[in-house]
């Protein structure tokens, strides 16, 4: 017969949330002793509020991250989109990360997966060690994706790969079958960190990535940005359209304007931006100037 499993919980996001939910609805051995959580200001929508609402629902202690005191009477405990380095109790963390190791440990990897253009995106479940994203693997869900696809969209399939993946595991520790497997070194590679400056556009690249970079980092991140008129603007919504053969093509160069709708030379390709707003005011773009360079 098995024994209870008792469970700590560090928690931020979107997924951080679904995952407690997930298992808040489920039944088995397992008891959730405290979650830890953190307000994220780089996101428009953190779900701190949620998480607290969801434990307060539930009877769960709940610690603002920067209150709380180790507690290592738990058997397991959960990192969900956490960003602190955790050096007490390794061996009982297992950190999730959404990426599908051994490719794109760091940082953003969802969003740097949707820029490149994969196809598969996923989840990886890890034992923390104190190397980057680098522990035995216990775990992956994959999900295949087709393209347009928004980041906000990608989120919630990766959020629902997390709540399965978590109670997985729950169940595979409590019926003491939880395996491991190491990572490949040779197949590893690193997503780097971003701030504001990596919101500006390339005009160079191909219209094809731009148009994944505009999707993969919009809500509830802070959209791809660019120049206007002198001006920093916000570009929500784009399009891919039919290339022409331009002799002399000049990246960021507005085409021609339809509808208050632009068509800006790429690198490789036309887009067309369909929505954008200005960065102090948030009204809408009117695009009325035709010989600009967008930078």
């Amino acid at each position: 017969m098995s024994s209870i499993c008792n469970i700590g919980l560090f928690l931020m996001g979107k997924k951080g949330f679904k995952s407690l939910d997930f298992i808040l609805e489920k039944k088995g051995n397992f008891d959730i002793k405290y979650v830890v959580c953190s307000r994220d200001s780089s996101i428009l929508e953190d779900y701190f509020k949620d998480i607290y609402d969801l434990c307060s629902r539930n009877n769960i202690k709940f610690f603002e991250r920067s209150f709380f005191e180790d507690d290592s009477n738990v058997d397991i405990i959960f990192a969900v989109g956490w960003r602190w380095l955790m050096h007490e109790n390794l061996n009982k963390i297992i950190v999730f990360h959404d990426a599908l190791l051994p490719k794109y440990r760091g940082f953003n990897p969802l969003v740097t997966a949707l820029i490149e253009g994969d196809t598969e995106i996923g989840v990886t479940a890890l034992i923390a060690n104190e190397k980057m994203d680098s522990g035995d693997i216990v775990g992956q869900e994959i999900i295949e994706i087709k393209y347009p696809i928004k980041i906000e969209k990608a989120i919630d399939y990766v959020s629902e790969l997390y709540s399965i993946l978590m109670y997985k595991i729950i169940i595979n520790y409590i019926n003491k079958d939880l395996s491991r497997r190491v990572q490949d070194e040779n197949e590893a590679t690193y997503s780097l960190w971003r701030n504001n400056d990596d919101y500006r556009i390339n005009w160079s690249e191909s219209s094809s990535r731009i148009e994944r970079f505009v999707n993969a980092v919009g809500f509830p991140y802070n959209f791809a940005s660019t120049i206007y008129d002198g001006k920093e603007i916000k570009i929500l919504e784009v399009t891919e359209t039919q290339d022409l053969k331009i002799i002399n093509r000049v990246p960021g160069k507005i085409f021609q304007i339809s509808e208050n709708k632009p068509l800006v030379i790429c690198g490789e390709g036309i887009l067309k931006i369909e929505k954008a707003i200005y960065l102090d005011s948030r009204e809408e773009v009117r695009f009325n100037l035709l010989r600009v360079k967008m930078s």
